[in-house]
């Protein structure tokens, strides 16, 4: 099927001065070994974070391999699939937005994506921005250590959606943004054909004895006489190289390894706690809600209901959240 190209009838002049990002809503997914998602068109942008592992989309014909840190950015009417590496599928933060408010969002077709029953008119229009921004498709951004912990903000901003989030929303989009642009600027940005640079071997080394000792006792200094650094060398050349400490690294590994364990077993919390690594189920549950926003039982309980793998969940089910919008400005369509 031929790409969908954009209506640039419906295309705007925007200057910079003017962007003021709207999120509409935020999502996460987690993909199994065959994971595929056919052609499929989009009625707002859309920015994915590759938080972990790998795989590919098809953008309007042109294949991109993805990887851990790569930012995709996928603009309203252009036709994509996307595809999970078997061995290390990927772990995909999604943010669907504009540049500016531009309404509509009540009457907006949030599931209708797939071209058999594409609403053109309610394709959203791409600016054209008065200054050079760059914005590629795809970005490396694995290098800039800033990139990851936005997500994380931005994220837990639109779950718990404190008093002035929308502005915190707003300030986090702008940073990411800022951030591509001038990744794409610099000389020595990586194209998007090419894979991403190679972890130096402290690095590797240290992601392996975590990966390997998530659920035993695990401190900087054990982690750092792995590698044979100094724990403050290794922490700075790790931080560097995967945009967050080798504890901060830790810690998502263990809620990762929660989230599986919430998934796919009968364990009760306090097993999950301790096969996680978490030294009581009381801590294990602050950190679980302050990182994804939800408690453990909390999270389960949606997981089963909506059959879904992540923090992506149909909106039919928003309605048993505290308050309905939790992943939406807007109002849920009845």
């Amino acid at each position: 099927m031929p790409a969908h190209a954009p209506d640039h009838n419906k295309r705007f002049h925007l200057s910079i001065d003017a962007i003021s990002p709207h999120v509409r809503f935020v999502s996460e997914y987690k993909a199994g070994p065959d994971f595929r998602f056919r052609e499929r068109i989009l009625y707002d942008h859309l920015i994915e974070y590759i938080y972990d592992g790998k795989g590919q989309y098809v953008i309007q014909g042109k294949r991109f391999p993805v990887y851990r840190g790569d930012i995709v950015l996928i603009p309203p009417g252009v036709m994509h699939s996307i595809e999970a590496d078997h061995e290390t599928p990927f772990v995909r933060q999604c943010v669907h937005f504009d540049f500016s408010y531009v309404g509509g969002y009540d009457s907006m077709p949030w599931w209708e994506w797939f071209p058999n029953n594409l609403r053109e008119d309610k394709i959203h229009p791409t600016p054209i921005f008065s200054e050079d921004l760059r914005l590629p498709l795809v970005s490396r951004l694995l290098h800039v250590p800033k990139i990851r912990p936005l997500f994380t903000r931005l994220f837990r901003e639109m779950y718990h959606k404190k008093t002035g989030y929308k502005l915190a929303v707003k300030a986090c989009m702008l940073d990411i943004l800022l951030r591509i642009h001038r990744n794409a600027l610099s000389d020595d940005a990586a194209s998007a054909d090419e894979p991403p640079l190679i972890l130096p071997k402290a690095v590797s080394d240290a992601k392996r004895f975590m990966e390997r000792n998530f659920s035993q006792k695990v401190t900087l200094s054990a982690i750092a006489e792995v590698t044979h650094y100094h724990p403050v060398h290794l922490e700075r050349l790790f931080k560097r190289a995967m945009g967050c400490s080798p504890i901060e690294y830790l810690m998502e590994l263990r809620i990762s390894k929660a989230k599986e364990f919430l998934e796919d077993s009968d364990l009760n919390i306090s097993e999950v706690a301790a096969e996680a690594g978490f030294g009581s189920s009381q801590y294990f549950s602050l950190v679980f809600k302050k990182l994804v926003g939800f408690s453990p039982r909390h999270y389960r309980r949606l997981i089963q209901k909506s059959g879904v793998s992540g923090i992506c969940l149909p909106l039919t089910h928003l309605e048993e959240y505290p308050t309905q919008k939790m992943f939406s400005h807007t109002s849920v369509p009845r």
